[in-house]
């Protein structure tokens, strides 16, 4: 990693950057989620792990909404990425400001 990579890497805010890709992934997850029929799972063949893979999504959508939802509480996010990311300031500038 060049030193400018590592720069721009503190240039940016890591919080929301997270609470943005948290909300993408979950809409991944739906999409998934969605595609699949269960009334299609061969529930007799015990070597297909369909339903199993499912219900891990199910299960992470409450772990990823939890976090989602103390991120946008903690950090005064608005679920607006384009307004957040013009109110929020780089951390390093965070930081110059305590120095």
């Amino acid at each position: 990693m060049t030193d400018k990579e590592k720069i721009k890497l503190y240039e940016e805010d890591g919080i929301l950057g997270a609470y943005y890709a948290l909300n993408r992934k979950l809409n991944e997850i739906t999409k998934l989620l969605n595609n699949n029929d269960l009334t299609q799972v061969d529930m007799s063949n015990k070597d297909d792990g369909t339903l199993e893979r499912v219900m891990k999504f199910f299960n992470s959508v409450g772990d990823i909404n939890d976090a989602m939802k103390k991120l946008k509480i903690d950090n005064a996010l608005t679920g607006d990425e384009d307004k957040d990311r013009a109110k929020r300031k780089p951390l390093i500038e965070e930081l110059v400001k305590w120095m």
